[in-house]
């Protein structure tokens, strides 16, 4: 019984694990195109094409 314990309880971290990596990978995907939407609007600026 034990070893089926902990493999339940270890095949249950690996799924949290996989949440939270998900979460966390949308979270930077929104990070970075905000990012990346700062340096066009700046790279536009600097070459004078500001709108």
């Amino acid at each position: 019984m034990p070893v089926s314990t902990a493999q339940e309880q270890a095949r249950s971290d690996a799924a949290g694990y996989l949440v939270e990596g998900v979460s966390l990978l949308g979270r930077w995907d929104v990070g970075l195109r905000s990012s990346s939407g700062n340096w066009r609007r700046a790279e536009q600026v600097n070459a004078g094409e500001e709108r």
